[in-house]
């Protein structure tokens, strides 16, 4: 069992989810963000359940917060698994300097970093004098289709 803020129990009681449904995103989740420490020194970890999103102390593992996972985040994460990327998108992002592990789980720095990359690359390089798309211009817009 795991112990929750009151404004925990409050905000879970307010969006209907259930004990058994934070239990399901911690002990099987499909993405765990990285450990951030606020301006106040305490720690809090982002857990991504398939239908449910909790934020816990990872010292404690108190539940600060929790909410439904939104559908889009669910897609991103689970694709990962499956590898979002073709192999033609990934040579392409690794030509471009990023190299990543595109078969693991990828930090949403990451995404950031490819977002701000490839898109810069689509807006230089991705169409023709007409402003119809170039091949790295469709390969761009392929990649960041990908994206929420």
């Amino acid at each position: 069992m795991f112990v929750k803020t009151a404004h925990a129990k409050i905000r879970q009681s307010q969006r209907n989810i259930l004990n058994i449904d934070i239990e399901k995103a911690l002990r099987n989740p499909i993405h765990k963000e990285s450990i951030i420490t606020d301006e106040l020194g305490r720690k809090s970890q982002k857990i991504i359940g398939d239908f449910t999103t909790v934020v816990i102390n990872p010292d404690t593992m108190e539940v600060i917060i929790t909410y439904p996972t939104k559908k889009s985040k669910r897609q991103r994460y689970l694709k990962i698994d499956k590898c979002m990327f073709t192999k033609e998108e990934i040579k392409y992002m690794k030509s471009l300097g990023l190299n990543l592990d595109f078969h693991k789980p990828l930090l949403n720095e990451d995404y950031e970093r490819i977002e701000d990359i490839v898109s810069h690359q689509l807006q230089v390089y991705g169409f023709d004098k007409n402003y119809n798309p170039t091949t790295i211009g469709i390969l761009c817009e392929n990649i960041l289709d990908k994206f929420d």
